[in-house]
């Protein structure tokens, strides 16, 4: 009846009375799954072009580029494929941009097939002018057309190590070799216009010690100032450029490296990682090569958190650090930045904004800023210090996603919560707009050695909420980026103390007034498919339901691998890394039966949302399979969904919409209904 009167009435103040009560409509899946329309905007390093990778609508990314120069001009396409999407792209000089490619339309399996590739293009060339410098499917060199002439391409092996700045057209490449030879890379110099290679010199590269190199960092000469070496399956060497020859700052094992080497400025500073602390929490230091060690103060510690970022130069000049704490920050030691940052956070507040600025501090500096929040998947904006009588404008270039209006999207915070036995969890909240209490979804991070959440904008998070879900995202111990004691906390705790941990998350939550409901379920992709299902298995009176996904469903299969099964980890992680991170199987096979979802199988009693892809070879389907079929003989049978040509994850657009529409409708009918 509402409705029909609502529909009938004309008056203006009824009007909008009836549009202030009835509910705006949900946003499909399709609007939260959506490829993004801009992916990347970088300044030239005159800072007097634009060059953006966007797409319009369905359309593949392409690669344009703006002259900020000349009042008016429009965008000019430099490169466009009818089957791939450009990806990532750099500036070589002011005069070439070099770029990768992949499918966004193709499913993740093919990229197990073919690799990103390596192509370049003139800032004022034609997009039939694009050359192919890196093939991205043969591992040996082919003759490839490109305009009017043929020329050779470098096989798929070759991967961009570097962009020198004062290199102008070449950059460093290397060419991975064959790793049960002991083979690491092998850095060359390429020009991006002719294609030609040629080794580096001695001055650039010295001869280096024994050992495979896996990362090389250089400086804007292309100089390699550091190295480091695997010596051994399981030992890492760093070495420091000395003249002609190199030092050894450290050897040790994978586990256990003293500090980590995040950058080589120009001036030759080596800025390191080191736990510091009872949190074990990685600070900013740099290294004192008098002292030979890392210098005792940091230049930068933050409190609950590890340095994650990089140093922000120009000219030889150190203008700040930008680092990921809970928010996205940029410290600036730059005055002029500084200011152009405050004024850009006060007239975008709550939001985290980035600024890349090109001849900064001078009368016609340009600076490009990307601002985004929890609700907003982020904007580009543009800055122009000539503009409005000298005082300087912004100017709006593009959105991220224009289907999403960040006013009906929900917010995530940070929260800490005191575990059972008094360790600390971060715990990300993405909150219904609606009052709560709410049905609530824990949803477990992969990895699970990685950090899970970010104040970002996040699809998943994000369309659970917008179904009316409160979405807890705890960092559990055994996550990255909270110190080493967070880290370590997780050794060989999978099913035990981790998952502890999503069950003390949601029982906090619970307590909370207007914040989880009574009803809850568990889900997560990769680790965190197996957190669901031991969730399920231990904690059955918690969890209404579980929703996994490219899960580890046989800890024996993980282990141990089988002949018959085809995946992707190596002889060293099972015999080290593995053995030291989750368990000894044939050691504890008792201990790791009990935390082994397919051998506790029979404890499994709610219903099971079982996602997988055939190509999966991280976590082969035969976790999934067998998992399946146990449940099956037990008389309840999971929900399946297989998709085909997915490996590790679904990326495949259609692929990512059903499962989200699959997801919303397990959720609905186990969370919502009586």
């Amino acid at each position: 009846m509402k409705r029909w009167v609502c529909g009938l009435l004309l008056a203006a103040s009824s009007a909008l009375a009836c549009a202030q009560s009835a509910p705006a409509p949900l946003l499909p899946a399709q609007a939260f799954f959506a490829r993004e329309s801009i992916s990347q905007a970088q300044l030239s390093p005159s800072g007097r072009h634009l060059g953006f990778v966007a797409a319009a609508g369905d359309a593949r990314l392409a690669l344009y580029v703006l002259d900020l120069q000349q009042p008016g001009a429009q965008p000019q396409l430099r490169a466009q494929f009818d089957d791939v999407d450009v990806q990532v792209f750099h500036w070589a000089g002011d005069e070439r941009l070099l770029f990768s490619v992949l499918d966004r339309e193709a499913a993740s399996g093919w990229y197990q097939r073919e690799g990103p590739g390596l192509f370049s293009v003139a800032r004022e060339g034609e997009p039939s002018k694009v050359r192919e410098l890196v093939q991205r499917r043969s591992l040996y060199a082919q003759t490839v057309r490109t305009g009017m002439r043929r020329e050779q391409a470098l096989d798929v092996r070759h991967v961009l190590l570097a962009v020198p700045e004062a290199a102008g057209e070449e950059v460093v490449i290397g060419r991975w070799g064959d790793a049960s030879r002991g083979e690491g890379l092998v850095p060359q110099w390429l020009n991006t216009r002719s294609g030609a290679t040629r080794s580096l010199s001695s001055d650039e590269l010295p001869p280096l010690p024994e050992g495979a190199a896996t990362r090389f960092w250089f400086n804007e000469r292309g100089q390699a100032q550091a190295v480091l070496l695997a010596r051994e399956p399981f030992k890492l060497a760093l070495l420091r450029r000395l003249g002609d020859g190199w030092e050894t700052l450290y050897e040790a094992d994978r586990q256990a490296l003293p500090f980590n080497l995040l950058q080589v400025d120009a001036r030759g500073t080596f800025w390191l990682l080191k736990a510091q602390g009872p949190a074990g929490l990685q600070a900013l230091l740099r290294y004192d090569a008098d002292k030979k060690a890392p210098e005792a103060e940091p230049m930068l510690s933050l409190p609950q958190f590890d340095f994650s970022g990089r140093l922000i130069e120009q000219d030889g000049r150190l203008l700040g650090l930008r680092f990921e704490a809970e928010r996205l920050q940029t410290l600036w030691f730059d005055e002029t930045m500084k200011s152009l940052q405050a004024q850009a956070d006060a007239q975008w507040p709550e939001r985290a904004n980035t600024l890349d600025c090109r001849r900064c501090g001078q009368a016609d500096a340009t600076v490009l800023m990307r601002s985004h929040s929890d609700r907003d998947p982020g904007q580009y904006w543009l800055f122009e210090a000539a503009g409005n009588e000298g005082k300087g404008a912004w100017r709006a270039l593009a959105r991220v996603l224009p289907g999403i209006d960040p006013q009906r999207m929900a917010g995530t915070r940070l929260v800490r919560v005191v575990a059972r036995d008094g360790l600390p969890l971060p715990v990300w909240i993405t909150e219904p707009s609606t009052p709560g209490p709410h049905p609530t979804v824990v949803l477990a991070h992969g990895g699970p050695w990685v950090r899970g959440g970010y104040w970002r904008w996040q699809a998943m998070p994000q369309f659970l909420a917008s179904r009316g879900y409160l979405v807890l995202m705890p960092e559990f111990r055994g996550s990255e980026g909270y110190g080493t004691r967070h880290w370590k906390a997780g050794h060989r705790q999978w099913g035990l103390a981790m998952q502890d941990d999503l069950v003390d998350t949601l029982r906090w939550a619970q307590r909370q007034p207007q914040l989880a409901g009574a009803k809850a379920c568990v889900a997560g992709g990769s680790y965190g498919g197996y957190a669901t299902l031991m969730g399920l298995v231990r904690h059955g009176d918690q969890f209404r339901c579980g929703a996994a996904w490219a899960g580890v469903a046989d800890l024996k299969l993980l282990l141990k691998g089988s002949l018959w099964v085809s995946d992707d980890a190596s002889e060293a992680s099972r015999s080290y890394g593995l053995k030291r991170l989750v368990g000894d199987i044939d050691k504890d096979p008792e201990a790791l039966a009990a935390v082994d979802p397919l051998q506790q199988a029979a404890r499994i009693s709610a219903p099971l949302l079982l996602a997988h892809g055939d190509k999966d070879l991280r976590v082969p389907l035969e976790h999934a399979e067998r998992l399946r079929d146990a449940l099956t003989a037990a008389g309840r049978p999971p929900e399946w969904l297989l998709y085909r040509d997915e490996a590790h994850g679904f990326r495949k657009p259609s692929n990512q919409i059903d499962f989200a529409k699959r997801l919303e409708r397990f959720l609905d009918t186990h969370l919502k209904q009586p």
